[in-house]
């Protein structure tokens, strides 16, 4: 679980950048697509396809058809109501410029697909409304004038003027070229309830370290003056000891 002050960090961070007009992508479990929602998932997949998809068949729109069909008919859709899916991806689905306003496609897409899919769905699902939640956390009026792009709604953030931000294990798998660690004090991390149990201090430890090496160019680390975290001290000792 994640430390009061850990989270406190998240949220200065988040609320700075959107003051410098800087778009925050954030990839925890706040994370604007949710992976447990078919629906964020597919428009995700459809955003990928208009802005370079279509180009690589990365996604295949082959498979941006068959989950449509899934998503309004469970899967048992006549041919004619195949037929008219495919007309409305086709339709609607034209590549674009990265760099394009990702509130303004998700608005779109709402009106043009999602909304008159709901009307004629044949299966239940909660997830309908995520692309509503979508659509007001991409809203510039509400994100301090940062109108996130495409290219970054659809995780092609890198060289895009995004900020990733992230939990340290939900960056777990994940790669970026330059890292920043906030709040790397002595009171954050490890947790004061880590420091009289071993196995607590190890697994801290361990997380620390997913997060240092989710850097493949450079890495910042920032702390209160001399109330760094034991972590860091030993962090530091190492790559004197490489050098």
């Amino acid at each position: 679980m994640e430390s009061p002050a850990k989270n406190i960090a998240c949220r200065l961070s988040s609320t700075a950048s959107g003051f410098k007009g800087v778009p925050v992508v954030r990839a925890d479990n706040k994370a604007l697509i949710k992976r447990n929602s078919p629906v964020s998932r597919f428009v995700e997949r459809c955003a990928q396809w208009v802005v370079g998809g279509w180009k690589t068949a990365e996604p295949r729109f082959q498979r941006l058809y068959y989950d449509a069909i899934s998503l309004v008919y469970g899967g048992t859709a006549s041919d004619e109501e195949k037929r008219q899916i495919e007309h409305e991806l086709i339709t609607f689905l034209i590549p674009m410029d990265g760099a394009a306003s990702t509130h303004s496609w998700l608005l779109d897409f709402k009106r043009d697909i999602l909304s008159p899919w709901f009307a004629r769905t044949r299966t239940i699902s909660e997830h309908w409304d995520n692309v509503d939640e979508m659509i007001g956390r991409t809203d510039p009026a509400k994100k301090g004038g940062a109108d996130l792009k495409m290219a970054q709604f659809c995780g092609y953030s890198s060289g895009t003027g995004a900020i990733n931000l992230s939990t340290f294990h939900s960056s777990k798998g994940r790669e970026f070229r330059a890292v920043t660690l906030l709040g790397m004090n002595n009171d954050v991390i490890p947790n004061w309830r880590s420091k009289s149990d071993p196995n607590k201090m190890n697994a801290e430890k361990r997380e620390f370290y997913v997060a240092v090496t989710r850097s493949e160019q450079e890495l910042h680390v920032v702390f209160q003056k001399g109330q760094h975290s034991v972590f860091v001290r030993e962090l530091y000792n190492r790559t004197q000891q490489n050098k």
